[in-house]
């Protein structure tokens, strides 16, 4: 039994060599151990990408140090993925990022026209707010509607008196949230070639002024919440802006505007800085893209009725043309405003007359 075992160690020798010989004559790939690290100088010629969609870097190896053994387990087999460029936004879109819902009032930026001449006087005196509900030759419709709305009792009178009388709300600066729905003035009116734009408090509410709402006066804050109106005492300090809305019946032309009216709830203002320079480009290229687009497909005017009906959420139609998203942009049904060709163009020329003369900051 001794001598068996003994006799069997050179065949057992000789079977071990030859298993090792064939192990190292299989192909490559089946070798390669399934957590192979790279060696040093692949590290060092990796490249870091940025998937679109995961901020974490990943390391790429250049295609000349690719082989099967070369990527660590979960790692993505072969190629470096690009980050794809953001198509760029429809005209369709673009205006639908400048509608305006009068069931969400609130907006942190709002633009004002104004002559140079006052643009100048703005630029040493720095008084952001100079009219009142006796400047100019007459009463502004929204002045007018005051007086009106003073003699009612209750909450609504308390805020009509609050507007034409207590100081702190008394002085006002119309606006708009962007430029090119006013740049053309109202009915005739001009309202000036420098524009500021004006920048209201995190924390300040607007007011939503509407004599066809049975609640004449409603109050919104930041997050479009709208709050109770018999608040309006506690936080008359923190109301920055009327959103003042008129349609049909009243009014010959239906327009709705922004009516600022306390200087303490502006967060700053400027004229002509690049900030503003930038807006009026953003918005001068809207315009021509609005054009270009009409001019290759035929666009149906809308009624009179559809085009203020397009200002509120509730009343929009379902299926918008580019007329119907236009005029959710617009500050008024005058038709000067109306898309039409020769409107956009004297729109474009109107906004190329844009002064910046008097620059300022506060």
């Amino acid at each position: 039994m001794n001598a068996r075992p003994a006799a069997l160690l050179p065949s057992l020798a000789l079977a071990l060599a030859c298993a090792r010989c064939s192990h190292h004559a299989q192909p490559a790939q089946q070798s390669a151990p399934l957590h192979r690290v790279p060696s040093p100088s692949r590290v060092a010629s990796a490249t870091r990408v940025v998937e679109p969609d995961d901020q974490r870097p990943s390391l790429a190896l250049e295609p000349n140090d690719r082989d099967a053994g070369s990527v660590a387990a979960g790692e993505a087999d072969s190629t470096t993925v690009a980050a794809r460029p953001l198509a760029a936004p429809t005209v369709e879109e673009r205006l639908e990022a400048d509608a305006i819902d009068d069931d969400r009032p609130w907006r942190a930026t709002l633009y004002s026209w104004t002559p140079a001449a006052r643009a100048a006087e703005l630029a040493q005196t720095l008084t952001i707010l100079s009219a009142t509900a006796s400047s100019g030759a007459s009463p502004s419709p929204f002045s007018r509607l005051l007086a009106r709305l003073r003699r009612r009792t209750g909450d609504v009178g308390t805020i009509a008196r609050a507007l034409l009388e207590d100081p702190t709300l008394n002085h006002y600066r119309y606006a708009w949230t962007n430029g090119y729905a006013t740049a053309m003035g109202f009915i005739g009116r001009p309202y000036g070639t420098a524009l500021v734009r004006v920048e209201l408090a995190p924390n300040a509410l607007v007011l939503r002024l509407d004599p066809s709402d049975a609640r004449p006066f409603r109050l919104f804050d930041r997050e479009q919440r709208e709050l109770p109106i018999r608040r309006f005492t506690e936080l008359r300090s923190r109301v920055a802006a009327v959103y003042h809305v008129r349609r049909w019946g009243d009014v010959r032309v239906a327009f709705r505007e922004y009516v600022l009216c306390n200087p303490e709830t502006i967060a700053r203002w400027s004229m002509a800085t690049p900030v503003v320079r930038e807006e009026v480009a953003r918005e001068q290229q809207l315009v021509v893209a609005v054009l270009e687009s009409i001019a290759s497909r035929r666009v149906a005017p809308l009624s009179t009725a559809q085009r203020f009906a397009e200002w509120r959420s509730s009343s929009r139609t379902a299926a918008p043309t580019i007329a119907h998203r236009w005029m959710r942009t617009m500050a008024t049904a005058a038709p000067h405003y109306e898309l039409t060709m020769a409107n956009l163009r004297a729109l474009s020329a109107t906004l190329a007359l844009y002064d910046t003369s008097a620059v300022a900051e506060h």
